[in-house]
């Protein structure tokens, strides 16, 4: 069996990547910017863009299975081209290979953010998809390019679907927003703690979970690969005890964020610098409540480790590949 994974050199494709060596299976990588970590590794490489057809094309001959975690993950709320390019547009390039060279399978990666997260009571599976008016780019992309892989499945495209919270964990070597938080926990950085968070999960186990339902899941079946919510200040708290980092000392309120931001995007208009926060980067905060991943852990058995474990295996992956300033001093 020959399987291909987009987006194969970020956090979630090089760690599917490996998984998948580590089965026996036959791998092709694709990804519009390898990297040497993912070169590095006994598979085939191929260097396309989610829009070009016809390079596309190629990467699918003779594929069985496909891994689709390639997307425009943005905190920015003036990026809609790029978002429905990539998130839509890339997402329908991918079903159209699919049903052209007769793939077997199809997991797809929605996020969590793809979801209405506003509504009262437990996310889960049944939550309804963002609408084409919601005011947030990339979950509003995310949820259009999931529509495209329903759209499919309703014709006969055999896919499943995915949806990640908040990912961090070892293998990120772009160093992506969640883990950028760990490290400067890590580093003793004073950051503005809130009463806001998110429901966290390593990322093998997402890559774990989606190799499940890919295996055994029925066609059309979509599953919350999440694992546990925890405040930033929790975060903090974990930190703390695993390295002895002092706690930040100023702590504020998510409405108190939420009342600055007029005050920073006039700031960044003034300075002609990005803002430091978005209504982007709010949303998920604010609304990550809880999140429920039963159906996985029944259909799938879907286990997630412990976030402290989490954390502690990533702190010392940060350590292993040398990356951030040097660490505060531990307490005595």
């Amino acid at each position: 069996m020959t399987t291909l994974v987009t987006g194969a050199a970020g956090h979630l494709g090089l760690t599917l990547v490996q998984l998948l060596l580590e089965r026996g299976e036959t791998v092709r990588a694709l990804d519009l910017r390898p990297t040497e970590h993912l070169r590095s590794l006994p598979v085939e490489v191929i260097q396309a863009d989610l829009t070009d057809a016809s390079a596309l094309s190629g990467a699918f001959d003779g594929v069985d299975r496909v891994f689709h975690t390639a997307a425009l993950i943005s905190l920015e709320m003036d990026q809609w081209p790029q978002l429905e390019a990539i998130n839509v547009e890339g997402v329908r390039q991918i079903v159209t290979q699919c049903r052209a060279h007769g793939v077997q399978r199809l997991v797809h990666f929605s996020s969590i953010e793809a979801l209405n997260l506003e509504g009262d009571g437990t996310v889960t599976e049944d939550t309804p998809l963002v609408t084409a008016e919601f005011p947030i780019p990339y979950g509003r992309s995310k949820a259009m390019g999931q529509r495209v892989v329903l759209d499919a499945i309703d014709d006969g495209l055999d896919a499943v679907i995915c949806y990640p919270t908040g990912i961090f964990g070892p293998n990120d070597y772009a160093f992506r927003a969640s883990n950028q938080v760990l490290q400067r926990l890590r580093d003793g950085e004073r950051m503005v703690m809130t009463d806001a968070g998110l429901d966290w999960v390593d990322v093998r186990d997402v890559a774990t979970g989606a190799l499940a339902a890919a295996d055994r899941a029925p066609a059309g079946a979509s599953y919350l690969l999440g694992g546990r919510y925890a405040t930033i200040e929790e975060l903090q708290t974990i930190i703390g005890e695993l390295t002895g980092a002092n706690l930040p000392g100023r702590r504020i309120t998510m409405r108190q964020v939420e009342w600055l931001l007029p005050l920073v995007q006039l700031q960044a208009r003034l300075t002609g610098k990005p803002p430091l926060i978005t209504k982007a980067m709010l949303y998920p905060l604010k609304h990550g409540g809880h999140v429920s991943h039963d159906r996985a852990s029944r259909e799938l058995g879907y286990t997630p480790r412990p976030l402290q474990e989490t954390i502690a295996d990533t702190l010392a992956w940060f350590d292993e590949v040398g990356t951030g300033p040097p660490k505060p001093p531990t307490k005595a």
